[in-house]
């Protein structure tokens, strides 16, 4: 499997508002009264703190960077999402390689598992093009939080699902988007899933950039994955843009084969 390839919640806030009771009698003033032992207690009580991110050696991250060079299907790579924390960059990472992997295989490009061996205090993955270096590892909770591939940390460069859209019976969603600094690719992972009555083709994509700069799809595997989605289906489509400067957002253009207009289009934006 080539790396270079693969190329958080919103608050709930809730106002407790007091709640008055009528009587014929006066209502008592408890306004100078004090607050009873057990209600001293939750008051003095620290609000929980997310712990901090720990480096730590990179023989703990073996078992996960097995799962990213397993190159054997989408499933054999999300079994290492275990020894990934859920709320941290190297969760998401993983789950966009097996994302990208699998559209790789739907689109026909198969791969052969990769070698990957622990080298001091770094880890590389390898294959016939070239190899790739992981290092830096920090841990949450003991489970693996972030680190560098080729010196860049990935909680700089993976952006985690973003915005979704619906339209014309079509509804897409951002599960994922990463750059790789290796093969100077970003791509995007998109669910996109269709009402009973309506078929899609995808047809194209841009990514623009925040400074406005704009990027096309790479020429040669700009998109892989499910790129047609008949009626009543839902799946994965994978962008991959040249030169592009992330996060910035991006177009998608779908063409109706049945049951909408002409031509389906939607902005999104990354990040």
């Amino acid at each position: 499997m080539s790396l270079t390839r693969f190329c958080w919640p919103a608050a709930l806030l809730t106002l407790a508002l007091p709640l008055s009771a009528c009587s014929s009698g006066a209502v008592p003033d408890t306004a100078g009264e004090a607050a009873s032992p057990q209600e001293a207690v939750q008051e003095k009580r620290p609000s929980p703190e997310e712990p901090s991110p720990e480096a730590g050696p990179a023989e703990d991250a073996l078992s996960y960077m097995e799962a990213v060079g397993a190159g054997i299907s989408r499933e054999t790579m999300e079994e290492g999402l275990v020894y990934a924390h859920p709320d941290h960059p190297a969760h998401g990472y993983l789950q966009q390689q097996a994302d990208v992997f699998h559209a790789n295989i739907v689109s026909g490009y198969l791969s052969e598992p990769d070698s990957v061996e622990l080298r001091g205090e770094d880890i590389q993955i390898c294959r016939s093009e070239g190899c790739t270096t992981f290092s830096d590892f920090t841990y949450v909770d003991g489970l693996l939080s972030d680190f560098r591939v080729n010196g860049n940390p990935i909680s700089e460069n993976f952006y985690p699902g973003s915005a979704s859209d619906s339209r014309d019976g079509v509804s897409v969603s951002v599960a994922s988007s990463y750059h790789s600094f290796q093969s100077n690719a970003f791509m995007a992972v998109l669910d996109v899933e269709t009402d009973p009555d309506t078929g899609v083709s995808v047809t194209g994509s841009l990514h623009t950039g925040d400074d406005g700069t704009i990027a096309d799809l790479d020429p040669f595997s700009g998109i892989t994955g499910q790129d047609y989605f008949a009626p009543g289906a839902a799946g994965q489509v994978v962008f991959q843009y040249r030169d592009a400067r992330p996060p910035g957002e991006i177009e998608v253009f779908l063409s109706c084969v049945e049951g909408c207009s002409d031509e389906v289009g939607f902005a999104l934006p990354l990040g």
